[in-house]
Protein backbone atom coordinates (compact mmCIF):
# COMPACT_ATOMS: atom_id res chain seq x y z
CA UNK A 1 0.00 0.00 0.00
CA UNK A 2 1.93 3.43 -0.94
CA UNK A 3 1.94 5.54 1.74
CA UNK A 4 -0.26 8.58 2.14
CA UNK A 5 0.47 12.57 1.51
CA UNK A 6 0.97 12.92 5.47
CA UNK A 7 3.02 10.40 5.79
CA UNK A 8 5.63 11.16 2.95
CA UNK A 9 5.61 14.62 4.59
CA UNK A 10 6.28 13.34 7.66
CA UNK A 11 9.49 11.41 5.90
CA UNK A 12 10.77 13.90 4.87
CA UNK A 13 10.77 15.64 7.48
CA UNK A 14 12.40 12.74 9.97
CA UNK A 15 15.31 13.15 7.12
CA UNK A 16 15.68 16.63 7.09
CA UNK A 17 15.60 16.39 11.33
CA UNK A 18 18.26 13.63 11.19
CA UNK A 19 20.10 15.61 8.77
CA UNK A 20 20.37 18.61 10.84
CA UNK A 21 21.34 17.12 13.89
CA UNK A 22 24.21 14.86 12.35
CA UNK A 23 25.60 18.17 10.97
CA UNK A 24 24.80 20.33 14.25
CA UNK A 25 26.40 17.29 16.48
CA UNK A 26 29.40 16.97 14.26
CA UNK A 27 28.53 13.67 12.86
CA UNK A 28 28.15 14.21 9.40
CA UNK A 29 30.25 11.99 7.32
CA UNK A 30 28.95 11.71 3.98
CA UNK A 31 25.87 10.81 2.06
CA UNK A 32 22.41 10.21 4.39
CA UNK A 33 21.25 6.72 2.73
CA UNK A 34 19.05 4.66 5.67
CA UNK A 35 17.66 6.17 8.86
CA UNK A 36 16.13 4.07 12.00
CA UNK A 37 14.93 6.20 15.43
CA UNK A 38 13.44 4.25 17.91
CA UNK A 39 11.21 5.57 20.18
CA UNK A 40 9.78 4.72 23.75
CA UNK A 41 6.40 6.12 24.88
CA UNK A 42 4.89 5.53 28.63
CA UNK A 43 1.66 6.00 29.42
CA UNK A 44 -0.84 4.86 32.18
CA UNK A 45 -4.02 2.57 31.43
CA UNK A 46 -7.17 3.09 33.20
CA UNK A 47 -6.46 0.02 35.43
CA UNK A 48 -3.18 2.47 37.04
CA UNK A 49 -0.73 -0.09 35.29
CA UNK A 50 2.34 1.60 33.64
CA UNK A 51 3.19 0.89 30.17
CA UNK A 52 6.06 1.23 27.66
CA UNK A 53 5.68 1.04 24.30
CA UNK A 54 9.03 1.02 21.68
CA UNK A 55 8.45 2.10 18.06
CA UNK A 56 10.82 2.66 15.07
CA UNK A 57 10.55 4.79 12.80
CA UNK A 58 12.21 4.60 9.09
CA UNK A 59 12.19 7.16 6.23
CA UNK A 60 10.21 5.35 4.17
CA UNK A 61 10.32 1.84 2.91
CA UNK A 62 12.80 -0.39 4.70
CA UNK A 63 13.16 -4.37 4.47
CA UNK A 64 13.35 -5.93 8.32
CA UNK A 65 17.05 -7.03 7.21
CA UNK A 66 18.09 -3.68 6.76
CA UNK A 67 16.76 -2.53 9.99
CA UNK A 68 17.93 -5.46 11.82
CA UNK A 69 21.34 -4.92 10.45
CA UNK A 70 21.67 -1.53 11.21
CA UNK A 71 20.27 -2.21 15.05
CA UNK A 72 22.88 -4.18 15.58
CA UNK A 73 25.52 -2.36 13.92
CA UNK A 74 24.44 0.35 16.26
CA UNK A 75 24.46 -1.77 19.33
CA UNK A 76 27.93 -3.21 18.70
CA UNK A 77 29.00 0.78 18.58
CA UNK A 78 27.40 1.71 21.72
CA UNK A 79 28.77 -1.17 23.73
CA UNK A 80 32.31 -0.65 21.79
CA UNK A 81 31.79 3.15 23.05
CA UNK A 82 30.89 1.46 26.94
CA UNK A 83 33.49 -0.80 26.80
CA UNK A 84 35.86 2.14 26.27
CA UNK A 85 36.71 0.50 22.68
CA UNK A 86 35.94 3.37 20.59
Amino acid sequence: MPDTTEQTAAQQQLRDAVQRTLKATGQETGLLTDIVVIAAQQGIRDNGDEYTSIAYLTAGPMPHYRVLGLLDSALTRIRNVINGAH
